[in-house]
């Protein structure tokens, strides 16, 4: 099969490390302005981002209808490029201009249509399909690569082989959490949990990767 284009995805600014390189320059407690905002107003009360990029993000029950009712897709052999370097993987999602033709999705309420993940702490998993979507279909998708994470400065990327994405809301029972979108290519379902808020995901909007 020969190759005649990637996926072009955003490049990492002041960024010189990959693939599990240590570099110690990273934000480790608040007297840095990068760390993790630590506000935390209470069990059960909505803590939404306050600051950019994370407050463009979709916020947990997004987040759980492009789960349970975006179709994903597993794609192992989709290939992207990120700081000079060539990788493949990721998952197909339905966009949200489709979710919500089809009457699925809410930014009020998460899929199973009752619960706000922003006030009560639920998760979501989903089974991807592991063939791709049809042709004739494509372009109700979009595709989200297996961009890996940053953790204690530390850049994993095809070592993780999964798509780590923050969402815009954090966890209602603890202000050192955040709901995240999160997959692998390892066979693995689709899941939207939370994970530590001094984690590096990635707070990228859908846009970006061609949702609409």
């Amino acid at each position: 099969m020969s190759i005649t284009k990637t996926r072009e995805v955003f490049s990492l600014p002041n960024v010189h490390y990959a693939k599990g390189n240590m570099n110690v320059n990273y934000a480790q407690n608040h007297s840095d302005l990068r760390y993790y905002n630590e506000n935390y107003p209470g069990s059960g009360i909505s803590n939404p981002a306050i600051h950019t990029p994370f407050t463009d993000l979709p916020n947990a029950n997004e987040m759980s209808w492009y789960c349970m009712y975006g179709a994903p897709h597993r794609d192992n052999d989709e290939l992207w490029s990120l700081m000079g370097h060539i990788y493949k993987g990721g998952m197909w999602f339905k966009k949200k201009s489709v979710l919500k033709a089809e009457g699925h999705y809410n930014t009020q309420k998460s899929a199973d249509g009752i619960t706000d993940l922003r006030t009560i702490k639920k998760f979501y998993d989903k089974t991807p399909s592991e063939s791709l979507p049809a042709v004739t279909d494509i372009n109700n998708y979009f595709y989200l690569p297996n961009l890996g994470l940053y953790r204690y400065g530390q850049f994993f990327i095809a070592a993780w082989g999964g798509g780590f994405y923050w969402s815009s809301s954090a966890d209602p029972e603890s202000g050192d959490n955040a709901y995240r979108l999160q997959f692998n290519n390892h066979g693995d379902g689709v899941a939207v949990d939370i994970y530590d808020r001094d984690g590096g995901l990635f707070a990228q909007p859908f846009s970006d990767f061609g949702d609409n």
